[in-house]
């Protein structure tokens, strides 16, 4: 829960984790950065305590949205959302079973929402990426919602190894 050291994936899990805990208490804009910035250790609670110190001296208002702007500045620039979200874009399941390429899938997501802002382009865009013979016994279903859609996957997958 802790962010230690730096890293793009831990970082955003770490977003994550404390969002969703915010969520859960219905904090408000104060308590979520006195909370977020509480869980951090290491070199992270050391650039707090730098960011804080120049926020009081020019006056910047310690919000949560300020919070990230400066964390992702530090330890998720754009250069590497950019990376990640070509990731996601040219992720195919490949090698990967079903299971682990939707894991993939889901993980990569979150740095290209706007590619799949909509459930049928999100299962269109895991349709494209499977490989071509569960693609192509997928597209018989026409399915256009994601879920449905992988589960079906899995399930063509697990018929077409017990097959061979």
């Amino acid at each position: 829960m802790f962010l230690r050291h730096g890293g793009v994936e831990k970082s955003e899990w770490w977003r994550r984790q404390v969002e969703k805990i915010f969520n859960v208490l219905h904090c408000t804009d104060e308590q979520t950065v006195r909370l977020g910035t509480f869980m951090l250790e290491g070199d992270a609670k050391h650039w707090w305590g730098s960011v804080k110190q120049s926020w009081e001296e020019s006056g910047t208002v310690a919000t949560w949205e300020n919070f990230l702007e400066a964390f992702n500045e530090k330890y998720f620039p754009d250069s590497v959302r950019e990376m990640k979200e070509v990731e996601f874009i040219e992720l195919q399941q490949g090698r990967l079973s079903v299971e682990q390429y939707a894991t993939k899938f889901a993980e990569l997501s979150c740095y290209a929402p706007h590619i799949i802002n909509m459930e049928v382009r999100k299962a269109n865009k895991f349709e494209r990426a499977l490989k071509p013979n569960i693609r192509g016994k997928i597209i018989l279903a026409n399915l256009k919602t994601f879920s449905p859609l992988v589960d079906l996957a899995m399930k063509i997958e697990r018929d077409c190894e017990e097959s061979d």
